[in-house]
């Protein structure tokens, strides 16, 4: 790279993010109410033929915009909430079956806590107790306040469903919600208590249902031990598998980042000395995760190309030249065939 710039883009680190499996469920909910989901995901960056593989995923920055999008597009406050029963666990991979397959509520909640990160990185699932009451509480580490409040009631939505797994009994499992944000404008308590079937706090600490200490025990209806087992175990091993790849790919990202963040064309020979391995090493440990140095220098470069034009007001020029593109029109191209848009139509769409 040459020239030197006073004022270069920053780019920021990686966010967290969703699967493919989520989000195509969230494209679903958006076309089910009239939402041209093509066309928001044209602005925000994404393509829907990269939600198409199993094992992809998509960064919780690029969600938050769709989702923004979304739900102004419906304009409901109550569509996160109304979007819990429309969810499909069977649509969540193995951990939508392990979960059903569980014994007793409480092993359906431990695998949702255990296997959860199969699905996103966006929150954390956890079960604690105070008297006479259970409470199943998820933290979403999302930024968007409106966003967060709409997937916050989407979750919460989807595991109260998730109760009706469980056989019927005397036993009254849910005995309230909370929520941490207030009651929202435009909406009813009565609507949250009619749904939930109890009663629905706001402004409380956690996002949770509280449940009867005594329902933990009841078995679910889909329940097959051996079934959960075998399920278990191959979701033990995908686990594992993100966590290796990931471990590897986001390295690799976050080091290609850094080295643009320092004016330098990441080099896979470089990198890989970062890494502690030779480039041949490197180059079979990325083959065996599925991706390749390049592959991956482009998904980086198109993040920050894209973030860059779209939150700093650098000329493109600038932004190419940040990026190793020795010519304005190479990135241009390059770009294009990615995006589908060339900068300026990208920033001004």
């Amino acid at each position: 790279m040459t020239g030197t710039r006073t004022v270069p883009p920053t780019f920021p680190p990686v966010s967290a993010g969703i699967s493919n499996l989520v989000m195509r469920q969230v494209l679903q909910l958006g076309a089910f109410h009239g939402v041209d989901m093509t066309v928001l995901l044209g602005e925000v960056g994404l393509r829907e033929e990269w939600l198409q593989q199993a094992d992809g995923w998509v960064g919780a920055k690029e969600v938050e915009h769709l989702l923004r999008r979304a739900i102004h597009k419906i304009d409901n406050p109550l569509t996160g909430l109304q979007a819990a029963p429309h969810v499909n666990l069977s649509m969540l991979g193995v951990l939508g079956y392990v979960s059903q397959t569980s014994s007793t509520l409480q092993g359906l909640i431990e695998s949702t806590r255990r296997f959860e990160r199969l699905l996103s990185d966006i929150g954390t699932t956890t079960l604690h107790h105070e008297p006479g009451a259970a409470v199943w509480e998820w933290q979403c580490s999302l930024i968007d306040d409106e966003v967060r409040r709409h997937v916050i009631e989407c979750v919460i939505g989807c595991w109260a469903g998730m109760l009706r797994l469980a056989r019927r009994s005397t036993t009254r499992p849910l005995l309230a919600v909370r929520f941490c944000h207030a009651l929202p404008a435009g909406a009813q308590q009565s609507q949250y208590d009619r749904f939930f079937g109890c009663p629905v706090h706001f402004g409380q600490r956690e996002n949770a249902l509280v449940i009867a200490p005594s329902a933990l025990s009841l078995p679910l209806a889909l329940a097959d031990p051996t079934l959960h087992r075998a399920l278990e175990e191959h979701a033990r091993q995908q686990l594992a598998t993100r966590r290796r790849d990931a471990t590897l790919v986001d390295a690799v990202r976050s080091l290609v980042r850094q080295e643009f963040n320092q004016g330098l064309l990441p080099a896979r020979d470089r990198i890989a000395s970062q890494l502690g391995m030779s480039a041949r090493s490197l180059h079979r440990k990325l083959d065996e995760a599925g991706h390749s140095f390049r592959g991956l220098l482009d998904d980086v470069r198109l993040e920050l190309a894209r973030t860059t034009l779209r939150e700093q007001p650098h000329p493109v020029a600038d932004v190419a030249q940040q990026l190793g593109f020795q010519e304005s029109q190479s990135f241009i191209r390059w770009f294009k065939r990615l995006q589908g848009a060339t900068p300026g139509e990208y920033r001004n769409g």
